[in-house]
């Protein structure tokens, strides 16, 4: 910590030194500018010392923290002042040490007494304590000024533009004066949202060109950033090391989590995912934020907001990677860069392997580029394209890739991933079937790619060859659409009339608990109906024409100006999911409504028979142009570049096609 080492202080303390008292004003400033709260309050000393200020604090009815990087310190204030009950004593350096034993549920006041000065780096110290700050908390800074002090002892002090450039940042700011020393009290969150802005000075957003500098060295730490013309650097960027001691408790928290979810199963992919350093792949969260094992980090939007790059959540990076089965020296090939995913993968097949990764957006791979230089293997090449082209040919292996992942929704199979696919690779991808993306592991056999698994999943949409613009169509002023994700769009003449009528209710009897998965249902109903679509709703559930839940949309048939949607009414209620019991049963309207929603209770009841609690259907691709006598029996899905054939268990008869694409057909 600060500009001397810990030896100094630790022979200071050791030695019987002592520094200025609190004074008589201190005392009386704090006591008036943040007194305990009348329930109790939580407090903070930072640099305690011999732990003066730290009994003054619980004089005022705080419980204290105080902590002090000087194992001499800590232990002259425990035998100094043997009645502080209400202080705890850590051995912590601020600067560096895990700050775990710090209070969880944060501080109502932290202070900063005569210490501030020696800290080494003052704005990642200041901004990672105050958010530890309760709402209503001030962080306290008490500190000498350049001139009231010496020359000689300048490096205690703060001078006017360090002042200035510490309260910066904060909402309010008191600067208050206790016999020649400055006392800071901020409050307010600090500098939480950094922006961007031209030619205004503000405390919190930044002038444009630095901000754009910041951006060339550190991707992604400014966000909002308009697009600049780039040039690549001469050479490549050093590699950065070291880490907070935090970012390793986090990463361990990461990965056991993962692990206990039973998403990586393999010694391989649990080792990435303790080593490899997600938070430095982004640099727009904070610690906690970036190991949140759940959490999708959002790195890149477009003009209108929507996210186009991320780092997907822990647990499905390493179910993905553990689909790829990936041994060591395996060549993979990445489409959608970002580099935690690509250095993960870089892990698993150990230095005689390597990664291909690219990006349709140029921010994104230089982004890629220089923080995988800074804190990546070494193994990771990133390069820009359409990543439905593939790998150029001098980067594609002999053979073929061992792998290939791609990181974003995909409504189709680009041919070159199965063409640069080795025989036996696999190839995982989050597929959207019937407007439902599950990440489905592939493998090569011939010019045929056989699933091998399913995981439920969301990614950010395709761009460039793959970007897709789903047909759809609006109802009752905005209120209801109805999306058909495969084939061409059904009739809706009628529609909105059926809406305004009755509804009929048919109920299937097929129950479910609170929190079980129904993604097969999703699946099965979309590839085997005809007329499928969905019927997304934009207005609050009681509101509108249907019960189904704003946001959200409902598997659904259509015909001659009728339509059926399914919809899951609370039957039992219950403390726990497992007491609650839901059932599926379908709505319907216009004069056919009766038998469509016949026809898809009776489709719910039969995957209630033969589906559920299985293991799904067997799946598989064939190139666009296989004619049907080569296909295996099944209901078919046509897509641009393949054709796709699911055989669900208890499927055996001719049926028309889903959607008006592909079709049912006997082997």
């Amino acid at each position: 910590m600060g500009h001397v080492v810990r030896e100094r202080w630790q022979q200071c303390y050791a030695g019987g030194r002592g520094f200025r008292q609190l004074g008589d004003v201190e005392r009386a400033l704090l006591a008036e500018h943040v007194p305990a709260p009348d329930c109790g309050g939580r407090a903070l000393d930072v640099g305690c010392g011999t732990g003066e200020l730290a009994a003054y604090l619980a004089s005022l009815g705080y419980a204290v923290d105080a902590c002090d990087f000087a194992d001499s310190a800590i232990d002259r204030a425990q035998r100094e002042r043997p009645g502080t009950a209400d202080v705890r004593w850590l051995r912590l350096d601020i600067e560096c040490d895990d700050p775990v034993e710090l209070n969880g549920d944060g501080y109502d006041v932290i202070t900063l007494r005569l210490m501030y000065p020696f800290l080494r780096d003052r704005s990642r110290v200041l901004h990672a304590l105050g958010e530890r700050l309760r709402p209503g908390g001030a962080l306290v800074i008490i500190t000498p000024t350049a001139e009231q002090t010496p020359e000689r002892q300048r490096g205690i002090a703060l001078d006017e533009d360090e002042i200035r450039l510490l309260t910066a940042s904060w909402e309010q700011t008191e600067r208050l004066d206790a016999d020649g020393l400055a006392v800071l009290v901020l409050r307010g969150p600090c500098h939480a949202d950094t922006t961007a802005v031209e030619k205004r000075r503000c405390a919190g957003p930044v002038f444009t060109p630095a901000a754009q500098a910041l951006d060339a060295i550190w991707p992604g730490v400014v966000p909002g950033l308009a697009p600049i013309h780039a040039h690549p650097l001469a050479v490549e960027p050093p590699p950065v090391p070291g880490e907070p001691s935090e970012a390793v408790r986090f990463r361990r928290q990461m990965a056991e989590a993962v692990i206990g979810g039973g998403w990586a199963p393999s010694p391989p992919v649990r080792d990435a995912l303790r080593t490899v350093p997600r938070h430095r792949y982004a640099p727009e969260k904070d610690l906690r934020t970036s190991y949140d094992a759940d959490l999708a980090i959002v790195t890149r939007r477009d003009e209108t907001g929507r996210a186009t790059s991320s780092v997907s959540a822990a647990w499905l990076q390493a179910d993905m990677l553990e689909s790829l089965r990936l041994g060591p020296g395996a060549i993979v090939y990445e489409a959608g860069s970002g580099g935690y995913n690509a250095e993960l993968i870089a892990h698993v097949v150990g230095p005689a392997g390597r990664v291909v990764t690219c990006d349709i957006d140029p921010y994104v791979v230089r982004r890629t580029r220089r923080l995988t230089a800074e804190a990546g293997s070494g193994r990771v090449l990133a390069f820009q394209g359409d990543a439905a082209s593939g790998a150029p040919v001098q980067h594609v292996p002999r053979g073929g890739f061992d792998g290939s992942v791609i990181t974003y929704n995909v409504w189709d199979i680009a041919p070159a991933w199965r063409e640069q696919l080795t025989e036996g690779g696999r190839l995982v991808l989050p597929l959207e079937i019937g407007g439902y993306t599950r990440a489905v592991a592939f493998e090569r056999r011939g010019d045929v790619l056989h699933a091998r698994k399913f995981t439920h999943c969301g990614f950010v949409p395709a761009q460039g060859e793959h970007a897709r613009t789903t047909p759809v169509v609006d109802l009752l002023g905005g209120e209801l659409q109805v999306r058909f994700d495969d084939g061409d769009p059904g009739a809706v003449e009628g529609l909105e009339e059926a809406l305004r009528g009755p509804r009929h209710e048919v109920a299937t009897g097929v129950t479910m608990s609170g929190g079980f998965s129904f993604g097969s249902l999703q699946l099965y109903a979309a590839t085997t109906l005809p007329g499928f679509c969905r019927l997304a709703a934009y207005v609050e559930k009681g509101t509108g024409a249907t019960r189904i839940a704003k946001g959200s949309d409902a598997p659904a048939i259509l015909g001659d100006g009728s339509l059926a949607h399914l919809v899951h009414v609370q039957t039992r209620n219950g403390d726990s999911p497992a007491e609650q019991e839901w059932e599926w049963r379908v709505d319907a309207f216009g004069d056919r409504g009766p038998r469509l929603a016949e026809r898809l209770a009776a489709t719910v009841r039969t995957w209630d028979r033969d589906v559920r609690g299985g293991a799904g259907p067997a799946l598989s691709a064939h190139p666009a142009g296989t004619p049907d006598h080569r296909l295996p029996s099944g209901d078919v899905l046509d897509k641009a570049h393949c054709r796709l054939v699911l055989r669900w268990p208890g499927r055996d008869a001719l049926l028309p096609a889903p959607g008006g694409r592909g079709g049912r057909r006997a082997p």
